[in-house]
């Protein structure tokens, strides 16, 4: 009895270092961008950004919660992942209470005529980068100054020139599945049944391909499963091709070889568009992190154009993630007008004293002709 008690102790004991193991490993970051922009009357420009890190932890149903963060990772992703200008005044703080990390900075420009930014996120290889370009356009007049604000977010995606070179791409894929299944121990005994069926399988490969990278660089509603997707494709393609050979073929050693062929063509594929320069997976690549932005703009005058997610008077607010610019540039606008009523109230003083004064001296002039006939 007491054996199978200390046998049933350990095997819980071993239960939890498990559970416990499995939940660290899947720790990821919550990571909010918060940004404020406020435009005053000439154009002068303050700018607060922070970036805040939360740490969450995944049970084993899969469900997220808050967990307590590590003071030391959290600095070093900031610091490894995310670049700031070096003019701007910037601080590392941590919120116990929330058990958030954050990276704070502030900016003031005066009268801004160019772009610049704040905001830079660095891609895995810190080959390649994320970021934001902010403009701002005073046009000062007489009467009235209008104030226009743009700013642009974009990742290191450059999407359409990945598709104008993907059947290049494609093709190494297919030579190197090729290639494979032609090395494989049971090549022989496959030949007959390939050739006869090489330009299914090739029609198969092209579609699986051109599906995957269209998915990758455009389709947001797939990349927030975290890779399901992928999975899911790279099951369609194999189970197509096996369905080409007869059944007494369909053994798990050629599921393991036409998985292998394919899973091959996938990594050539990737490093032949790493070798041409671009960027498949952009700066926040596909992981369990989120990406979340929170940006307010305050505009002087009355708000004439914008594309903002709320308005509230002279306020403006856009909520996004990183897929809303993945592959493509989100621009965020808004434009407003601050009439100058003072001057219009003297110009208009000014234009009636004019009149006044000229009906005065007509009247004047009538008279003296009066006068000057009697």
């Amino acid at each position: 009895m007491g054996y199978h008690k200390h046998l049933m102790r350990l095997l819980i004991g071993l239960s939890l270092f498990f559970v416990l193991i499995s939940e660290t490993r899947c720790i990821s970051w919550n990571v909010r961008t918060k940004l404020k922009s406020e435009i005053f009357p000439y154009g002068r420009l303050n700018r607060s950004g922070e970036i805040e890190l939360a740490a969450m932890g995944t049970d084993s149903l899969g469900n997220k919660y808050k967990t307590s963060i590590d003071t030391v990772k959290a600095k070093g992703f900031l610091e490894s992942e995310y670049v700031l200008p070096s003019d701007i005044v910037s601080e590392h703080f941590e919120t116990q209470l929330d058990s958030i990390y954050s990276l704070h900075w502030i900016i003031a420009r005066k009268n801004p005529s160019a772009w610049f930014w704040d905001y830079r996120k660095l891609s895995e290889d810190s080959n390649s980068f994320s970021g934001n370009r902010i403009n701002c356009i005073c046009d000062k007049r007489f009467f009235k100054t209008d104030y226009e604000y743009k700013e642009i977010f974009f990742d290191s995606i450059d999407a359409d020139s990945i598709m104008s070179n993907l059947s290049e791409f494609i093709t190494d894929g297919e030579n190197s599945f090729w290639e494979y299944i032609g090395n494989s121990p049971k090549a022989g005994r496959y030949s007959k049944i390939i050739a006869d069926r090489k330009q299914n399988i090739k029609d198969d490969l092209n579609d699986y391909w051109s599906s995957l990278v269209k998915m990758l660089l455009y389709d947001t509603a797939v990349l927030n499963n975290n890779g399901d997707f992928f999975d899911s494709l790279h099951t369609v393609v194999v189970d197509k091709i096996i369905s080409y050979f007869p059944i007494s073929f369909r053994t798990p050693n050629l599921m393991r070889t036409i998985e292998k062929a394919v899973e091959n063509g996938d990594s050539v594929i990737e490093n032949t568009i790493k070798d041409y320069g671009f960027n498949i997976w952009g700066a926040y690549d596909i992981s369990d992190n989120g990406y979340y932005f929170n940006l307010s703009l305050s505009l002087p005058g009355r708000i004439e154009a914008t594309n903002a997610d709320s308005v509230d008077g002279s306020n403006l607010k856009w909520n996004f993630t990183n897929y809303d610019f993945r592959g493509k540039e989100l621009i965020l606008y808004a434009r407003s007008s601050e009439y100058h009523w003072f001057n219009l109230i003297i110009v208009v003083l000014v234009v009636m004293g004019l009149i006044t004064l000229i009906m005065l001296i007509v009247t004047s002039l009538i008279k003296k002709e009066k006068s000057a006939l009697y």
